[in-house]
């Protein structure tokens, strides 16, 4: 339904709408009604099954254009599709189970009307139930320096109440399509960037809280996607800042010389599919004193040849094993090799963001007794799509990564304290990334960089992804732990207890038999009961308690293997 307009509207009020029947009679009228009265309604019906498409056609208001879309689109390239197909000078957002006060758009419009450096205008809003009912009101920044800073932690602008320059869109580049989530998050953060924003203090919105109907994974990918959005307006404003600025720091990192401040070290075994997306990632960085120093472990594909593309760039040296010495003797060649104060550990299949090695060099020389500096990261499918962010976060108070995996990707060394340190466990196949951390820990301060400067491709066939390997891995991690345990034995560094590391080795047996490394089970099993000669009475207690439990009927939780502290 495509109605003529004698003349151009000055707003277009857009409301995408998928299967939105239960409140959209309700939101139609709440627009229908207002006292501002220039405008158009433009309804994106976004591939809607059930009668949203019925109830808008049934309202005679000439004022309302419908757009049907094929297909569902989703929501973000339904409301780019409506910005290019809106006729109003301002564009006003309406969710289809939202209602809007009568005086909403009036009072809008007559602030942007008056505040012609602010790009858009939001409200504060009452919270309503499924009935309508108030059930609380959500107050907002008003003034656009407060807006701006709050965006920086946390999105403060509802996005139905919003009243917005159609213009100021387009110089932004509209919605981001690539962001499923957050979307409105996103513009608003770019807005803010290049517009003042502001909120009014009336109410002029209804938002319907149905976050019960938000599944958990929903809610992860939005904290996922508002994780993202907040590292790249990082990014951006941390770029800006630097434009035009050369002291003597930035000019060291900006000038490339034959004194490095920042070595990249990165294995490889036959990973060209992904090599020269990795080398770009750092060819491209905004910190430009670097070294790349790519060892290759005897590949049998064509990962050479990937690597020598890149030949021209001085700062990129090749490096060839004669023979395959595996993952972790290749470290520890690599970190030899370094000439730098910082080095980092890269894999040859994931990727950096643009800004990692400013932001962690920097980290490094503003924290310089911290020898050990790890960052967020996000893992993503083979597409470099995010699934999820990743576990780093700060150790806690007296406790230790022995306890709980705390650090992991970017992982960024200060060499001379790096060299405390034995180096990477070469008897270990996988699992010495962990082992290293835990040396870090015993000689050193280590920090948590609360930044997304690393994604992880999640590939079938990886020592942390392959079936085959994880058992290996989890042994490995099981005798690093246990080095570490007897390493801090009689000193003040957080370290596990007897019962701790005497379950940790018991587990380590168990696994042993399974991979039937025999010699590692036979290992474990003997200095298990030297701490802990009791462990074999807590295993009869844990194997008695399943055995009354299964003739209750009842299903017992083994899934972390905790046996019952009697020791």
């Amino acid at each position: 339904m495509l109605r003529e307009m004698v003349t151009l509207p000055q707003i277009t009020v857009l409301m995408p709408v998928h299967n939105g029947e239960k409140y959209l009679r309700e939101a139609i009228d709440s627009i229908i009604n207002q006292t501002y009265t220039d405008f158009e309604f433009l309804i994106i019906n976004d591939g809607s099954t059930d009668s949203s498409r019925d109830i808008i056609l049934s309202s005679d208001d000439l004022r309302i254009r419908l757009v049907d879309n094929d297909e569902n689109m989703g929501l973000t390239k339904s409301l780019n599709k409506g910005i290019r197909h809106a006729a109003g000078e301002y564009i006003a957002r309406q969710d289809a189970d939202d209602v809007s006060y009568p005086k909403r758009l009036e009072k809008q419009v007559r602030f942007l009307e008056r505040n012609r450096d602010h790009a858009a205008v939001g409200s504060c809003i009452h919270i309503i139930n499924k009935k309508s009912k108030i059930k609380g009101t959500l107050r907002k920044p008003l003034e656009s320096d407060l807006i701006s800073e709050t965006l920086q932690k946390n999105n403060c602008i509802a996005h139905g109440s919003v009243l917005m320059r159609k213009n100021g869109l387009l110089e932004v580049g509209l919605y981001d399509e690539s962001i499923d989530v957050a979307q409105d998050y996103d513009l608003f953060i770019r807005l803010s960037e290049k517009f003042k924003l502001a909120n009014l203090p009336d109410i002029l919105y209804g938002w319907r809280n149905r976050k019960g109907n938000i599944s958990n994974e929903r809610r992860q990918l939005q904290r996922l996607y508002n994780k993202i959005i907040q590292d790249r307006a990082w990014s951006r404003q941390h770029s800006r800042l630097n434009e035009g600025r050369m002291d003597l720091h930035n000019k060291d990192m900006m000038e490339v010389s034959s004194n490095p401040r920042f070595s990249v070290l990165m294995a490889n075994y036959n990973n060209a599919e992904f090599m020269s997306e990795a080398i770009r990632s750092i060819v491209d960085q905004t910190f430009r004193n670097w070294e790349l120093i790519i060892m290759d472990d005897c590949s049998t594909d064509n990962s050479i040849q990937v690597i020598k593309r890149f030949s021209t760039d001085k700062r990129i040296r090749l490096l060839e094993n004669s023979s395959n010495i595996g993952y972790t003797k290749t470290l520890n060649k690599l970190v030899s090799k370094s000439r730098a104060p910082v080095f980092g550990i890269f894999d040859s299949d994931d990727v950096l963001t643009v800004d990692a090695l400013e932001v962690m060099y920097r980290a490094h020389i503003e924290n310089p007794n911290c020898g050990f500096l790890y960052s967020q990261f996000l893992y993503c499918d083979q597409q470099l799509n995010p699934v999820q962010e990743g576990f780093c976060r700060d150790i806690p108070p007296q406790s230790t990564n022995l306890k709980g995996y705390f650090s992991s990707a970017f992982r960024t060394f200060k060499k001379p304290v790096y060299s405390r340190t034995d180096g990477f466990n070469e008897r270990f196949l996988y699992g010495q990334d962990r082992d290293i951390i835990f040396k870090m820990e015993e000689v050193t301060d280590i920090m948590f960089v609360d930044r997304v400067l690393y994604k992880h491709r999640i590939l079938p066939k990886s020592h942390s992804n392959d079936p085959s390997k994880k058992k290996v891995g989890h042994l490995c991690h099981i005798l690093a732990k246990y080095d570490a345990y007897q390493r801090r034995l009689n000193t003040e560094i957080p370290n596990l207890n007897r019962f701790e590391i005497s379950t940790e080795l018991f587990i380590g047996f168990l696994v042993s038999l399974r991979i039937k490394s025999f010699k590692e089970a036979a290992l474990c099993i003997s200095r298990c009961l030297s701490i802990n000669p009791l462990i074999l009475l807590t295993i009869w207690v844990y194997v008695f308690k399943r055995f009354l439990n299964k003739i209750e009927g009842k299903l017992y939780p083994d899934s972390s293997f905790q046996f019952p502290n009697i020791c």
